[in-house]
């Protein structure tokens, strides 16, 4: 699994999986959907419990902070 930031301005989530299949999310319909992001963070979670997160836990950490504060 795999997760990767792309644009500055427009920014979208790249997540990939083991089989090479992969999404673009808006990362404002985590923001929009808390049970959505919930998923998303729990199976990142066992993923790096794991060992089969190859890279984009810091990505997902900063989107992490975002929500929280948005939520706030």
């Amino acid at each position: 699994m795999a997760i990767r930031q792309c644009g500055s301005v427009s920014s979208h989530l790249v997540l990939c999986d083991a089989y090479g299949g992969c999404v673009e999310l808006d990362p404002r319909v985590l923001a929009a959907n808390p049970m959505i992001w919930h998923e998303l963070d729990t199976g990142v979670y066992r993923s790096v419990e794991r060992g089969t997160l190859r890279h984009g836990a810091d990505v997902l950490a900063q989107l992490d902070h975002r929500i929280d504060d948005d939520a706030m």
